[in-house]
């Protein structure tokens, strides 16, 4: 096979017309027609951009005996490479790491506020034990229980409004992605930048979520017999909690976005190229998102039960070890 006729078949697999190409190589369609039909070859450098953009080597392109397809295992990548791979310019780069930046908020505050959710309920109750403000306990929880909601739904909220507004990045996630050099190293440079922040702040948010408790444990020492202290110490440890969380989160999600534009850990090509693991954690995370809901209703125990979130956390990286070592059997 002819580098005209592979360069033939490799663009129609992904369904791109000859001026799709021709965008993506930065080089009029004339080029790529003339490459098509025979008349010239590429240039080296625009050899080994097909070959990234195709993800193919410059062999396979380069050598007219080998009998390998562009179906088969790359080599160097050990992967398929029929999956569909997408070529980003440097705009586009850009656009997603400001967007996932801003909306890293978004994701940060919609999950502390389902963290302080209950706080008013609790509150209310302490209030009503207290005898403060003579506020009768049916009404401390009704109260309590509509004020939830509301945090509630407006953490979903922003969870839909930010994923909405993802969506049109959701390929760099799931599929195959080719960026040129510079770009590239622009999101290089940025995570570079950006891992002494990310350091730090999952030291801090780690450290607020492990000293949280230090209130319920004063109340306990010195206000023992005090129901509404006790109570108090349970608003407090969940606002903590939330301000920890809040930083984990935000730069935890700013991070990712790096992960994702050079495809490693657990946006690396090998777990794209097995949809099954992302399958499962979807199911794996819907499940702990239920048990912790059902739990945290059924016993009002909203102070202890964020704990399912770190054990989730811990088991998930099992999950991932395990899946890893299976699928790279297979």
């Amino acid at each position: 096979m002819t580098l005209a006729e592979k360069i033939i078949n490799l663009r129609k697999q992904q369904g791109w017309s000859q001026e799709e190409l021709a965008e993506k190589l930065q080089v009029s369609r004339q080029s790529v027609s003339k490459w098509e039909c025979g008349d010239s070859v590429p240039e080296i450098e625009k050899i080994v951009l097909l070959g990234r953009i195709f993800q193919v080597t410059t062999d396979y392109l380069l050598k007219e005996e080998e009998d390998i397809t562009a179906c088969e295992y790359n080599q160097e990548q050990d992967f398929p490479v029929d999956i569909t791979t997408h070529y980003i310019n440097f705009d586009t780069v850009k656009d997603f790491i400001t967007t996932n930046s801003t909306l890293s908020l978004f994701f940060a505050l919609g999950t502390s506020l389902c963290i302080v959710s209950p706080i008013p309920l609790i509150f209310l109750l302490g209030l009503s034990s207290a005898q403060i403000g003579f506020i009768a306990e049916y009404v401390a929880v009704s109260m309590g229980i509509i004020i939830l909601l509301v945090f509630v739904a407006s953490a979903v909220g922003l969870f839909i409004y930010a994923g909405m507004r993802l969506k049109k990045y959701e390929f760099i996630e799931k599929e195959f992605i080719s960026l040129d050099k510079t770009s590239r190293q622009f999101v290089l440079d940025k995570k570079t930048a950006f891992e002494h922040t990310y350091l730090i702040s999952n030291i801090v948010g780690v450290i607020l979520c492990i000293v949280a408790s230090v209130p319920i444990f004063i109340s306990m020492l010195f206000f023992r017999d005090n129901r509404v202290a006790i109570l108090f110490s349970v608003c407090f440890l969940l606002v903590i909690i939330a301000i920890g969380v809040f930083i984990l989160v935000k730069h935890g999600t700013v991070y990712e976005g790096f992960e994702k534009l050079l495809e490693i850990n657990e946006y690396s090509r090998k777990n794209k190229a097995n949809p099954i693991i992302s399958v499962i954690f979807s199911i794996y995370w819907l499940l702990v998102t239920a048990l912790y809901l059902i739990i945290s209703f059924l016993s009002a125990a909203w102070g202890i039960t964020w704990l399912i979130w770190f054990i989730a956390g811990l088991f998930h990286v099992i999950l991932q070890q395990i899946l890893s070592i299976i699928f790279s059997k297979k």
